[in-house]
């Protein structure tokens, strides 16, 4: 069995680090469809030398929003494979930390968009008081760059990857950048993701650096109990697109098959020809002739989402394709060695 080798360092809010290679085990998972990629750390019964603990004490090794870096790899390799900051500490034995990627330190603050102002008003006693409202008369449209510059901390890299479209008149009450992505993703179908600590919105498709490898079926998969190849007419699915404008009227374009599995997307100001080719598109990356499904790999050669997998056989060449990376989970532990489950998306070669 191959053994990988680890090392996880912690960067301390106060300063200083602390690197690990001993631990229990660790899990991974990063998809471009969540946009807060996770991790969970177990470490050991206990660890404490003359000044230190894991969380108590008055010189604690853990504290919320510390940095975590885990690098990994079989000999001689040893990459990143995820940056985070620590969520929780879960103070049980053995003790576990939860840890988020960099979109948690976009959930600390909450914005109004447009600007909210005070308005005066009485009580049904005459008796004058204060309120926050949105100001109406300045809802205007806004750009994904104009937003993203509103919301998203300078010291956050922007991938020069993002597209600039326009997203219309938007209306955000109180709402953390996290939750302002969330919202564009189910009004435009915008991904948005960290890759490594630099931030990407846009389609899926579209990682910052896509790779490609590939997997011989009879090697270098380790399981495939969860993989199925089906055609495209073995995969009943209706995709209906719909597009609000300016005057709240609402456009629907369909695709696929009628009595089929719906699949529902939400747009915005989008004109009938452009919003059909969407629900064409979506179409093609949920139905085709190909696996579905994910496979358990070793650690190397790794892949984040967004990535290409190529998939052959020598028993069934027929079935070689090239898939998109849905979803990584990486799982690493002192007794198991280390896999890598690969979920896979749209074909696309």
């Amino acid at each position: 069995m191959y053994q990988p080798r680890a090392q996880i360092t912690f960067s301390r809010v106060d300063g200083g680090t602390k690197t690990f290679t001993v631990f229990n085990d660790f899990n991974i998972y990063k998809s471009y469809e969540m946009l807060t990629n996770r991790c969970s750390i177990t470490f050991p019964r206990k660890y404490q030398d003359e000044f230190e603990d894991y969380f108590g004490g008055s010189n604690p090794i853990f504290k919320r929003g510390d940095k975590v870096v885990i690098n990994c790899g079989y000999l001689p390799n040893n990459r990143t494979v995820f940056e985070c900051y620590i969520r929780d500490i879960e103070a049980n034995i053995p003790v576990t930390v939860f840890c988020e990627d960099s979109m948690y330190l976009l959930k600390k603050h909450t914005f109004n968009i447009p600007a909210v102002v005070p308005l005066i008003t009485h009580d049904k006693h005459g008796k004058l008081y204060k309120t926050a409202k949105i100001d109406t008369t300045k809802i205007k449209k806004i750009s994904l760059k104009e937003l993203l510059d509103i919301i998203i901390q300078k010291k956050i890299e922007l991938s020069p990857d993002i597209i600039d479209i326009d997203l219309g008149k938007v209306i955000f009450s109180r709402m953390t950048p996290c939750e302002i992505l969330q919202k564009i993703k189910d009004t435009h179908g915008l991904f948005s993701y960290f890759v490594g600590e630099k931030l990407y919105v846009g389609f899926q498709s579209n990682a910052l650096t896509t790779n490609e490898a590939t997997f011989k079926m009879e090697r270098q998969v380790i399981n495939s109990n969860n993989l199925f190849y089906k055609r495209a007419e073995d995969v009943p699915i209706k995709v209906v697109c719909i597009s609000m404008n300016d005057a709240n009227q609402k456009t629907t374009k369909e695709a696929g098959d009628e009595d089929g599995e719906v699949r529902t997307y939400h747009y915005y100001n989008v004109s009938d020809e452009a919003l059909q080719q969407y629900a064409n598109e979506r179409l093609n990356e949920e139905r085709y002739t190909g696996f579905y499904g994910e496979i358990v790999t070793f650690l190397e050669p790794m892949l984040s989402h967004g990535d290409r997998a190529k998939i052959t056989s020598t028993k069934l060449p027929e079935r070689d394709g090239v898939y998109l990376v849905k979803s990584v989970s990486i799982d690493v532990g002192v007794r198991g060695g280390g896999r890598q489950v690969l979920e896979l998306g749209q074909k696309v070669g």
